[in-house]
């Protein structure tokens, strides 16, 4: 159950992660487009005043040469109207920026969400899983007490134990000892027998010769 629990949580927290990912991702794209496009406008700006310089100049221009005055006028058409061109695009690039400004908050919007949604729970899974370790190493200390009570339990008793062997080879080797001395003391009371019998033997023949 543990095991279910951990895995659940790994599977919440990655889905969270990749839903992060792709939310920042998608700002971070936004947030190029949105630069691109500022650059974009900042060179029709830049395009705007070269043309607006350029339509002084060929309205001087007008003035000082009537004999092109014609060219100038088709110049200053084409001028005007890619100014208008300008300023559409201008303004399309605004249009554009001020959507993509509105969706990156909103994506923002639903990251905090996410975020503030998610870890509360991440907090009350973690409580939980800190207190199952909690008993978890409880339960340790207590199982590894009991094993060290055992163990001790059982060295004393080997130790009892071979003092008693050690008791009952000394005992054998008394006995062993005392048998041995016993033997010799039999073997010499046998000999002095078997001695005795054969003097009085001796000592019998003796006197039935005389």
């Amino acid at each position: 159950q543990d095991a279910q629990k951990s895995t659940l949580m790994d599977m919440e927290i990655a889905d969270y992660e990749r839903l992060v990912k792709e939310l920042n991702q998608k700002i971070t794209d936004k947030d190029s487009r949105i630069e691109d496009l500022e650059q974009e406008t900042e060179i029709q700006k830049q395009k705007q005043e070269t043309l607006q310089e350029e339509i002084k100049s060929l309205q001087s221009t007008m003035q000082q040469d009537e004999e092109r005055n014609a060219k100038i006028k088709q110049l200053l058409v084409k001028t005007k109207k890619e100014l208008a061109d300008s300023k559409q695009a201008e303004n399309d690039h605004l249009m554009l920026q001020a959507s993509l400004k509105g969706e990156l908050e909103a994506s923002q919007q639903q990251v905090e969400a996410y975020k503030a949604r998610n870890f509360t729970f991440l907090l009350i899974q973690v409580a939980v899983l800190t207190s199952e370790k909690h008993k978890v190493q409880e339960q340790l200390r207590t199982s590894s007490e009991q094993h060290q009570r055992t163990v001790s339990a059982c060295q004393q008793k080997i130790a009892t134990l071979q003092e008693e062997c050690r008791a009952a080879q000394a005992e054998q080797a008394s006995v062993t000892s005392e048998f041995e001395s016993y033997k010799v003391r039999v073997h010499n009371v046998l000999k002095q027998q078997k001695n005795k019998s054969a003097a009085r033997t001796e000592s019998e023949g003796a006197k039935q010769e005389r």
